[in-house]
């Protein structure tokens, strides 16, 4: 069994999500974008991963910005540093600030 820190956001990372999930092993938690403004009304929606980890009572973080996050970093070490080796398995996770720099993460 692997601990998994598992980052995506779209329909396709969320099957991937399930299969990890569904092989049993041990995901630490879910990094998906925020919730963000959808449709005629501008309703906040989650993420199709969101949705799942919360379904599935996962730990889910949603960082505005990932580099130069100090809060965001601090919890992910703190997290890591439970598990004695952890995977980080990223399926399409791209967040404002690595679109505004033209970067996957």
């Amino acid at each position: 069994m692997l601990n998994i820190l598992f980052m995506g956001t779209p329909d396709f990372a969320r099957d991937s999500l399930e299969a990890v999930y569904n092989a049993g092993h041990n995901i630490l938690g879910v990094v998906t974008n925020p919730d963000r403004p959808k449709g005629r009304g501008m309703k906040l929606v989650a993420s199709p991963v969101k949705e799942f980890a919360i379904e599935k009572n996962l730990k889910i973080f949603q960082p505005e910005k990932v580099k130069k996050n100090e809060e965001f970093i601090n919890e992910i070490k703190i997290l890591g540093g439970n598990a004695k080796k952890a995977l980080e398995i990223v399926n399409n996770y791209k967040n404002k600030e690595s679109r505004d720099e033209g970067e996957d993460r």
